[in-house]
């Protein structure tokens, strides 16, 4: 086993370089297409790839590698593999519940007031209830989590620093005091503190990111986009056929063009 230092969701610490995912029996399996005639699109775990892939399916037959969607083939295989960092606080997990090798922030969702930033304590719990492990802290302009730096080569983001020619940014939330997150704004773009990898035409809608040529932002709601595209409220439709009246797409007369 061979250690080596790495930042392990922000924090550095030695993490071994572990082997693979340990994967269920029926993930290994190969894809069986089974003894009958249909031809149903189904998905298996490839376990030489690592990822799910769609194969087609006679209907009957075949091995337990067999799923409907994607997402059950996904939360059934598919689980990054462990690291053994120690984190102070426990690690992070995905939404199928695969533990990720990044530790949780305590700070995450944390909201402090106005000039003041949230800060991890460091804290020994020997009887409940517990003592909180965040407070909220004035910061210093001139620091970022404890060390000085320069403004003009460095920027801070999330108590971390980067070089400023690396092209990375913070992706905040509306203030350098909440919670932020580096990103890079070449291969990706910030929607209201979500970093999304970065589509072409790139647009924000709310919290998320979409392709002005192929979608259109209606008050928050993304539609595909009909050409000649105008908002009526949430919904979306085409300004040659249709018109907005009291909020209600409706038909447009053949002499109602302007």
């Amino acid at each position: 086993m061979v250690t080596s230092a790495l930042a392990c969701g922000g924090l550095d610490m030695a993490v071994a370089e572990l082997a693979g995912p340990r994967l269920p029996a029926l993930c290994k399996l190969p894809s069986d297409f089974g003894p009958c005639d249909g031809n149903f699109p189904r998905w298996f775990f490839n376990s030489k790839k690592g990822m799910c892939e769609k194969f087609m399916y006679g209907g009957c037959g075949g091995n337990k590698n067999n799923f409907k969607t994607r997402q059950e083939c996904d939360k059934t295989c598919w689980c990054p593999p462990q690291c053994d960092c120690y984190c102070e606080f426990g690690f992070e997990h995905d939404e199928y519940g695969c533990e990720l090798c990044s530790c949780i922030d305590p700070c995450k969702g944390v909201y402090c007031p106005a000039g003041q930033m949230c800060v991890a304590k460091k804290v020994q719990c020997v009887r409940s209830p517990c003592p909180p492990v965040t407070e909220c802290v004035v910061p210093d302009p001139n620091c970022c989590n404890g060390q000085p730096y320069d403004h003009v080569k460095q920027i801070c983001c999330q108590r971390r620093l980067y070089k400023r020619e690396d092209d990375v940014d913070c992706c905040m939330v509306d203030s350098i005091y909440k919670v932020n997150k580096p990103y890079n704004v070449v291969k990706e773009i910030c929607c209201q503190g979500v970093v999304h990898e970065r589509p072409c035409n790139a647009k924000c809608c709310g919290k998320k990111a979409y392709n002005s040529l192929t979608e259109v932002c209606c008050d928050g709601v993304l539609q595909e986009r009909p050409p000649h595209p105008k908002c009526c409220g949430k919904k979306v439709y085409d300004s040659r056929k249709f018109v907005c009246c009291g909020g209600r797409v409706q038909q447009r007369p053949d002499n109602a063009f302007g």
